[in-house]
């Protein structure tokens, strides 16, 4: 992670100079710790490290899934086991190397709609489950390579823009010059009446946004699961291909150390 998050050459650099960093710090690493990391080829740590990303990912997505579906009350431990349900094949045995990895941007989970950092006030989302206040959800989706933006945001739901203080003025001076009491009673009767509709078209369609919640929700899980079944596919491949040259590397090579000959016969 240190050699990709670079903050002077980051991602601008060739795959061989990125190998040839990263097997640098494992040797350093695996010299100053010879009882805990065995020695390993440059292939050998691709491959490796091709495993660790594909699960990290999908959990990964697993996870944004779950805190997605996070209702109130729930702690992060219960966004973890849902996780874990949403997690196949198998158990997930790598929160280890997630909880390493999940501070690095690449990781992070997207900020989710039903998050609660995107409760916020404002007309155009929708209302708490819990109906506790008139603060709402808004229907933010935001993703990054593992989720699509979904948006049930609707202009038409946007409340007028409170009048400014020079709009006023300018108002309330032509109401001065008609004279007229009973027209400005009838004015601002006419601006509630606006109100009162415009704030019930607003809860009609809050309440039929809500409605469709569960179905957005089993949409981004299949979505999620497709996603899912795209990435097994495209890493298998990959591995093969990563295990292809390995094994021509140490083919073309004589009086390997034991280590290295294991992993050939593995590879064979």
């Amino acid at each position: 992670m240190g050699v990709s998050e670079d903050s002077i050459v980051g991602t601008d650099q060739a795959r061989e100079a990125f190998w040839n960093k990263v097997k640098s710090f494992y040797d350093e690493a695996q010299e100053a710790n010879p009882g805990v990391l065995k020695k390993r080829t440059r292939a050998m740590l691709d491959g490796r490290l091709r495993r660790i990303s594909t699960q990290i990912m999908k959990w990964s997505s697993c996870m944004e899934v779950a805190s997605r579906r996070k209702r109130s009350g729930m702690s992060e431990d219960d966004v973890i086991a849902d996780a874990r349900k949403l997690y196949k094949p198998g158990k997930f045995a790598l929160e280890h190397a997630w909880n390493i990895m999940k501070n690095y941007e690449k990781w992070k989970i997207a900020i989710s709609p039903y998050a609660n950092e995107s409760y916020e006030s404002t007309p155009s989302r929708v209302s708490d489950n819990n109906g506790s206040d008139s603060s709402g959800k808004r229907v933010r989706l935001e993703g990054e390579e593992y989720s699509t933006p979904i948006s049930l945001d609707d202009e038409s739901m946007a409340t007028k823009r409170p009048e400014g203080v020079k709009a006023a003025k300018r108002n309330r001076g032509k109401k001065k010059v008609d004279g007229s009491t009973s027209g400005v009673d009838s004015n601002n009767q006419d601006e509630i009446n606006k109100r009162l509709k415009m704030i019930t078209q607003t809860t009609a369609r809050e309440h039929d946004i809500q409605q469709r919640r569960p179905e957005v929700d089993e949409a981004r899980i299949q979505l999620h699961r497709e996603r899912m079944e795209f990435t097994e596919r495209r890493e298998a491949r990959m591995k093969k291909e990563s295990d292809f040259n390995a094994l021509q590397q140490l083919l073309n090579q004589t009086h390997l150390p034991p280590e290295l000959e294991d992993y050939k016969q593995e590879l064979l």
